[in-house]
């Protein structure tokens, strides 16, 4: 406790010996505060140290406190790259288990540059991969049987993990329409014929303002059967169709071409995720769910990397008001023993 006054004392007298001290506590800082390599910090820490140790030494001053302080936060660094290396582990142990989703997310969730270019983390990943194509054609000829038994419901759960898996798989999403159009069917005989014959009144009207463009006119009718219709509302089965229509003619040729683009979208926000670029892949993955709002692989990137944007920017608050409160401390320390 003395010598940390000591040491308090002299950087209050020393003003040359205070600026070493203080730029190596403000790179060492930089550990816990931004997402840099740590190579870079551990340079910066390293120069601004032996700056203050000839200065110490020169002068006889204690410089053990300052050493302790940059140790501490490189231990911290090294701690979470060691959380980071830990994930891999997490993945091994749920592709032994199984939970191949689960291997999944953690392997989309490794952030570090090092480990994503390290020979474990390809061929993990190449494993996941393998495992989730071998599943994915074990769910499709699933699926296709319970399609011929006509046993809709069980078909519907297993085209639901098959886009779990793979969303874009074209023969799940043909699977799909075949179902939803026999739960149509399905619905069809349960309406009324009054409303029935509304249904079919509006699937022609909604053809003929297509054909003319009118597309808000075409919304509007929809609305107005629904108002009409109070069993009926535009989530049910039978609507989401139309809706769907009217949206995919409005937007056209344009709307299958980025559907094309989101392919490559989704991979460049991968990329920026793992670059740590959270905001950036934020807005494409926003970009890609604004073509398609039902692809399930950018639905749930985008949740990662809003919860990973989220916690850096609480972390860089965070870190600010450490710092702050810390050269506050020292600032006032300083001020009363004047």
């Amino acid at each position: 406790m003395i010598e940390i006054k000591k040491f308090f004392t002299q950087l209050l007298n020393y003003k040359g010996y205070m600026i070493p001290v203080l730029l190596f506590a403000a790179a060492s800082s930089l550990h816990a505060a931004v997402r840099w390599e740590i190579y870079i910090i551990v340079i910066l820490q390293i120069v601004f140290f032996i700056w203050a140790a000839v200065v110490a030494y020169r002068g006889g001053f204690v410089l053990w406190p300052a050493a302790m302080f940059g140790i501490l936060l490189l231990l911290f660094n090294s701690g979470s790259m060691l959380y980071r290396e830990y994930n891999l582990h997490s993945v091994t142990e749920a592709i032994a288990a199984g939970e191949i989703l689960r291997a999944r997310d953690l392997i989309e969730s490794v952030d570090s540059e090092d480990i994503v270019k390290s020979k474990l983390y390809n061929q993990l990943q190449g494993i996941v991969n393998t495992r989730i194509e071998q599943q994915t054609a074990e769910l499709v000829s699933k699926a296709g049987a319970e399609l011929k038994g006509n046993n809709n419901a069980e078909a519907r759960k297993t085209v639901t993990m098959i886009l779990d898996f793979d969303s874009n798989n074209k023969t799940a999403a043909e699977m799909s329409q075949i179902i939803t159009d026999r739960e149509i069917a399905a619905i069809e005989k349960q309406l009324s014929p009054e409303i029935f014959a509304g249904l079919k009144t509006l699937r022609k009207n909604i053809d003929l303002l297509i054909r003319k463009k009118k597309f808000d006119e075409a919304v509007k009718s929809i609305d107005d059967f629904v108002n009409i219709n109070p069993g009926i509302d535009k989530s049910s089965v039978i609507i989401v169709p139309l809706v769907d229509l009217i949206e995919e003619r409005e937007k056209g040729a344009e709307l299958a071409k980025q559907k094309q683009l989101n392919y490559k979208r989704i991979d460049d926000a991968l990329s920026l995720y793992r670059k740590k670029k959270y905001s950036e892949s934020v807005k494409l993955l926003e970009e890609v769910l604004n073509y398609d709002r039902k692809n399930s692989t950018a639905k749930r990137l985008l949740q990662k990397a809003e919860a990973k944007l989220h916690k850096e920017r609480t972390a860089l608050w965070k870190n600010i008001a450490i710092i702050a409160a810390v050269l506050a401390a020292i600032g006032f320390f300083i001020w009363r023993r004047r």
